[in-house]
């Protein structure tokens, strides 16, 4: 009996991809965690870490495989526009900005909406920019990577989940400093 040897060539490919789809679907089940309700914040903060982690790890296994090619890298952005820019903005939004939205006053008309808008808008500049840059650019700083602003809003969730604040730290961190810290966030990704 004559054993045949694997062709993994073609399944090589999906490795990466694979790495990618898992990222989308982590921005997606954070999104459905913040609509849940309150009680599922930091569990919706973990997703947008393994979402990072996936991130590094499909460029990496493309890298190391050799099987980086354009449509590993606009899914990879598209990805990460979810992961990194809608779900953090969507958690933004339900836990501090919609009282802006809300009240009978609305003040400065909808601006938790354009605080939002914003931060997921500049993601989205980011990701195409990047997508677009020239080898003599990448050497240059060219704004602040999605997946770290993620990175700060799901920390800050993490953080204040944990419990380990006081709670009146908690509610003026939320209210008024969460708000300013994703529209500069937003703002550093396209500086």
């Amino acid at each position: 009996m004559k054993l045949r040897r694997l062709q993994l060539n073609d399944t090589v490919h999906l490795l990466p991809n694979l790495f990618t789809a898992a990222n989308f679907v982590l921005g997606i089940r954070a999104i459905t965690l913040v609509l849940k309700g309150d009680g599922y914040y930091d569990m919706a903060a973990s997703c947008l870490m393994l979402a990072m982690l996936c991130d590094v790890m499909d460029g990496l296994v493309a890298r190391l495989t050799n099987t980086t090619s354009e449509f590993g890298a606009e899914l990879d952005s598209l990805a990460d526009l979810v992961s990194f820019g809608v779900a953090p903005a969507v958690m933004v939004y339900r836990q501090s900005l919609i009282i802006y939205d809300a009240a009978h006053w609305r003040g400065p008309a909808h601006v938790g909406f354009l605080i939002c808008a914003v931060y997921a808008g500049c993601a989205a500049l980011r990701l195409a920019r990047f997508n677009l840059h020239t080898v003599e650019e990448s050497t240059s700083f060219i704004g602040l990577p999605s997946p770290a602003a993620a990175g700060v809003i799901a920390a800050y969730f993490m953080l204040v989940e944990s419990g380990l604040l006081p709670q009146a730290w908690t509610d003026v961190a939320t209210h008024w400093l969460l708000p300013f810290i994703t529209a500069a966030l937003g703002i550093l990704m396209v500086s």
